[in-house]
């Protein structure tokens, strides 16, 4: 990655408008199930400047390679391979070109809980660009809703540092000129709290610059419209039978009541004395 970040900065300086694209897509059903990406994108400015470099080595900025020169990429795919690292066989890897000539690269996987989605940051592409410690997605079922967060902290200093590390440090603000990281996660149900830059639908929408570390979060939940309406119809039949019991209990007890207050339509005995 040193060699990576410094190769990109000189390739910014050798020529203006050059762009490489990182995207983290993650997308999760109600169930916990879903998919993880990643896809990284060069505009046709880095390609050339790309292609430059590892023909003449940029000219005067050819020096600022020193010492990496054996890691320049001589095309693209090598670039995005380089950035990626080694990606496990059970990703599904695909490539292709846009309209307007950037070519991309994207490496996705299935996961079907939440706890394997988090081995895979730990141990796929993902861990490239996010700590694996701070991503953290879960849920919390309940009888009627099922209520999903995310949150993780997005920071590209790790990148930075590695440059250091290996004898060329750089600018923030030239790294952030030719890098744009930018996190997708679309979460089921309704989106609730949130401090993403974009919402999409159920998409959520931050981006990631070097000069900063940006901590993210969103939440969602998932109504189980089925076992609300069935509560709600059950203690509708059950609150119409009550009343109708009810009613039909003061009926009987009002119609007992008229009846022991109802006059008789037997005439009285006679009070008078018996004939002699």
């Amino acid at each position: 990655m040193a060699a990576c970040a410094v190769l990109l900065a000189v390739l910014s300086l050798s020529l203006a408008g050059c762009t490489l694209e990182m995207g983290l897509d993650a997308r999760v059903n109600p169930d916990g199930s879903g998919t993880i990406g990643v896809r990284l994108s060069a505009d046709k400015e880095l390609q050339d400047a790309l292609a430059m470099a590892a023909a003449t080595g940029l000219g005067d900025l050819g020096g600022l390679l020193e010492g990496f020169r054996e890691d320049i990429p001589s095309d693209v795919g090598m670039l995005f391979l380089m950035v990626l690292g080694n990606v496990p066989s059970d990703w599904a890897v695909d490539r292709g070109t846009d309209d307007d000539g950037a070519a991309w690269l994207s490496a996705t996987r299935s996961f079907e809980s939440l706890e394997e989605l988090e081995r895979l940051a730990r141990e796929g592409p993902l861990s490239s660009f996010v700590d694996p410690a701070q991503y953290a997605l879960f849920q919390d079922e309940g009888f009627f809703a099922t209520k999903t967060a995310f949150s993780t902290i997005g920071s590209l200093s790790e990148l930075v540092a590695a440059s250091s590390e290996g004898g060329q440090s750089i600018p923030l603000e030239l790294l952030e000129r030719v890098l744009r990281v930018e996190n997708r996660v679309t979460l089921p149900g309704t989106v609730r709290d949130n401090n993403a830059d974009e919402i999409d639908g159920n998409t959520l929408i931050w981006e990631v610059v070097a000069s900063s570390t940006r901590e993210m979060y969103a939440g969602s939940v998932v109504y189980r419209w089925g076992r609300i309406i069935g509560i709600a119809v059950a203690a509708s039949v059950a609150l119409a039978l009550l009343i109708t019991l009810l009613t039909l209990v003061l009926l009987r007890r009002r119609r007992r009541t008229d009846e022991a207050w109802a006059p008789s339509d037997t005439p009285p005995p006679p009070t008078g004395p018996a004939p002699g």
